[in-house]
């Protein structure tokens, strides 16, 4: 049998049924990732006197998913500049209206969805630290989340990143839903990111939902950042 070395040439209607089919296809993959959020919230008792970034965080877990936090602070808050506290009702509503209704009494937040992960970041723009590019970072199966965020920041170019903002590392973990850290049991390999990518991805390996929240105080009080887990 004799093999024909020109190119194969398929029919016009057959080709242009395979572009709408595959137009069809790649829709729904675009839309995929937003799908859930107009799936109702789980069951959940009302919260009560809580900050904005508490309710994201509360929000994120029963729905089981992933994100992160971007708080950005003129000065640490003190005694006499105590954080305002919301309360919230979330039955009947779905993932997006709930979130809407964080934001809607917070002008200082957005919400938004990257790479399957929510993310809750000041309107104003978020740190110049989270968009620092890195070349390579690799998220190993032994670690866990808490070690991810050690290791991010002690990379040469986000180090730089926070030597240029004058920023300390002020420790403040705080865990609000979870308890031990799990190995992700799975690895990752990060080429041309930023550390906010960086973060998300190790919030969406984790084995449970996971979100990180980064806080950056700024102003002519000290300046500090810390990053912690609220979350895993």
């Amino acid at each position: 049998m004799l093999l024909s070395s020109s190119p194969l040439r398929l029919p016009s209607c057959v080709l242009l049924m395979f572009l709408v089919t595959f137009a069809s296809v790649l829709k729904q993959v675009e839309s995929s990732g937003n799908a859930c959020l107009d799936e109702p919230m789980p069951s959940m008792e009302p919260l009560q006197s809580v900050t904005t970034e508490t309710a994201f965080a509360t929000v994120a877990f029963y729905a089981r998913l992933s994100g992160g936090i971007v708080e950005i602070n003129a000065c640490p808050h003190s005694a006499t500049q105590a954080k305002s506290l919301h309360s919230y009702v979330f039955s009947g509503l779905t993932l997006r209206e709930a979130l809407d209704r964080i934001v809607a009494v917070d002008a200082r937040y957005k919400w938004e969805v990257k790479d399957k992960t929510i993310n809750l970041v000041p309107v104003n723009g978020i740190s110049a630290v989270l968009t620092t590019r890195i070349a390579h970072f690799e998220i190993g199966p032994k670690e866990v989340v808490g070690e991810v965020g050690a290791k991010l920041f002690n990379e040469p170019l986000v180090k730089k990143a926070l030597a240029e903002r004058g920023l300390m590392l002020d420790d403040k973990l705080q865990l609000l839903i979870g308890g031990r850290e799990l190995e992700f049991g799975r690895s990752v390999d990060l080429n041309d990111t930023s550390v906010l990518n960086v973060l998300n991805a190790a919030a969406a390996l984790n084995k449970y939902p996971a979100v990180w929240r980064y806080s950056e105080s700024i102003g002519r009080c000290e300046h500090t950042y810390y990053l912690d887990w609220p979350v895993r």
